[in-house]
């Protein structure tokens, strides 16, 4: 692009910078390669669970020790309380109050760990009761391998609401590349478990994997790059703190949503009868969700801190142009990619 000096206009005659693209364009394309890597080792993951254990009552009994752990998940809104916090931490930061930025997150990430560990500790000790009430079908033997499947698994969940306010801070700086790769470490670790102790050691193998992928993509990494990128610790419970206040009002509306999508699937796993079309179900459900993951949710994540601080600095023309440019490239590529979906349905 062609500059213009002062001596040929002025800055009062110079028309006003337009808000650029090419970056959150750039981001979108990194988090589109690191969704898709993170897609396909989901597909590998389930295709070595079928391979290893078809898709039988016992994937079933595995697949539904995912439901006491999801429950903290959709108390929580864990699936989206990272994107809640982005916004918060990346207006502090466009108005240079990097300290309070610091401030609110450890206040906030303080609070999220105790309460997600004191949920998690009591739903260790009636996990037995908990996995009769979302599995009234299974016989007694179920519920007992369903509930110590979900025993290894609860820990999981702490560590991904957890790690996701450090990576949200990660988000923030538009650093994107270490929590693009925290997901595929996740189904790595899902996949080692499997294929390499899964013949001696069964499932349990599998839900040690995934605890030990979630360490290492949740905590691990992100801590590693938050300490590389700087990092100030301000550990508290101040929830006077306008970020943690805001937080807290966001977080009603993030659960609504949430919790809508989680109880559609819910009430489907009540109606099914408990043969393999569970599992079946859940496959399907995996591949099917790949165009929304690798394409519109790749330029939402680079996207919000953008917009975020556009927002914050009332910069509305700047907003609508991030926003309807992101759109518009989400639809070019994923009502494509839905349609040869559908029609390879089956050899995919």
């Amino acid at each position: 692009m062609a500059t213009v000096t002062p001596a040929v206009a002025s800055a009062s005659d110079a028309p006003a910078p337009k808000p650029t693209t090419a970056g959150i364009a750039r981001a979108a394309g990194l988090t589109v390669v690191l969704v898709l890597l993170s897609r396909i080792t989901g597909v590998l993951r389930d295709s070595a669970l079928a391979d290893q254990f078809g898709r039988g009552e016992t994937v079933t009994i595995f697949r539904a020790a995912f439901g006491v752990p999801d429950i903290i998940s959709l108390i929580l809104a864990g699936g989206v309380m990272s994107s809640v916090f982005v916004p918060i931490f990346s207006r502090y930061v466009s108005e240079d109050k990097e300290e309070d930025a610091w401030r609110a997150f450890g206040s906030i990430i303080s609070i999220v760990a105790a309460v997600v560990a004191v949920v998690v500790v009591g739903m260790e000790l009636f996990v037995v009761p908990l996995t009769r009430l979302l599995n009234p079908k299974f016989s007694a033997e179920g519920i007992l391998e369903t509930a110590r499947y979900t025993r290894i698994l609860l820990p999981v969940q702490w560590f991904l609401l957890v790690g996701g306010l450090m990576m949200g801070t990660l988000y923030a700086r538009k650093r994107f590349l270490v929590p693009g790769l925290g997901p595929i470490l996740y189904n790595v670790g899902q996949i080692i478990g499997c294929v390499f102790f899964g013949a001696k050691y069964g499932l349990s193998a599998v839900a040690w994997g995934a605890v030990g992928g979630a360490f290492c993509g949740s905590i691990l990494l992100p801590l590693w790059d938050m300490i590389r990128g700087g990092v100030r610790w301000y550990p508290g419970f101040d929830i006077r703190h306008p970020g943690v206040q805001t937080m807290g009002k966001l977080m009603g509306t993030a659960v609504l949503g949430l919790s809508l999508s989680q109880l559609n699937m819910w009430l489907t796993t009540r109606v099914l009868p408990d043969d393999d079309r569970l599992a079946a179900l859940n496959y399907a459900y995996n591949v099917t969700q790949m165009p929304i993951g690798v394409f519109a949710q790749a330029f939402a994540i680079a996207l919000l801190p953008t917009i975020s601080v556009m927002a914050g600095k009332k910069d509305w023309d700047g907003y609508r142009v991030a926003v309807s440019d992101g759109l518009r490239r989400v639809f070019f590529l994923t009502i494509p990619a839905s349609t040869i979906l559908c029609a390879l349905a089956y050899p995919v």
